[in-house]
């Protein structure tokens, strides 16, 4: 099997920041990895520019193939241990991850990852999966069944979101925590809104 090697790099470093969190599923690592993507977008970056895409699923969360190949790899290799209660990084994982952390070109990946991986310091998981699902191209997805994510016209309106984000943020920092943070909660507050009508 052939691994995109961005996505492997984000496997390592999103299950490596979620260490300490209670049951960390497969699919938590697939959305923190379309939230740092989407981080990427709010610094000016394009889709094509992330490596991989993503699909919605049926139940309307982001999907990556790329990552799924990933994590199968890092479960076969032993860099990952899965079990009932989710999936953890070994030491031989972690090993890995700061090899391929020491390469130049994931760097800058590390920012993105970071700011979307940091959000669930200020927010519980469960809030963060439940808000993200509210996200425009997610929300639209639980209506069109098998649904890239992120293309023409869609991505429009998440560049529209961000463009508001950033207004409402201020000045930009190398910290991404804010943004994702804000984002996530203005998600959340308009779904309760909606659940509520």
């Amino acid at each position: 099997m052939r691994v995109n090697s961005k996505a492997y790099f984000d496997s390592l470093s999103i299950t490596s920041r979620l260490v300490s969190t209670a049951a960390t599923s497969t699919s938590d690592v697939h959305l923190f990895a379309y939230l740092a993507c989407l981080l990427s977008l709010y610094s000016g970056r394009t889709p094509q520019d992330w490596g991989y895409s993503f699909a919605a699923t049926s139940k309307g969360y982001p999907f990556a193939h790329d990552i799924a190949d990933s994590l199968q790899s890092l479960l076969i290799s032993g860099c990952l241990h899965s079990d009932t209660n989710g999936i953890t990084i070994s030491s031989k994982g972690e090993e890995e991850y700061q090899l391929n952390g020491s390469l130049g070109r994931n760097g800058e990946r590390e920012i993105f990852l970071a700011g979307a991986c940091s959000a669930i310091l200020a927010m519980p998981l469960g809030m963060i999966r439940w808000a993200i699902s509210e996200e425009p191209e997610l929300k639209r997805a639980r209506v069109i069944s098998d649904m890239l994510l992120l293309q023409p016209p869609g991505v429009l309106r998440i560049y529209d979101h961000l463009q508001a984000l950033s207004k409402a943020v201020g000045e930009e920092s190398s910290d991404l925590m804010v943004p994702a943070v804000a984002w996530l909660s203005f998600l959340a507050k308009k779904r309760t809104e909606e659940t509520r009508e």
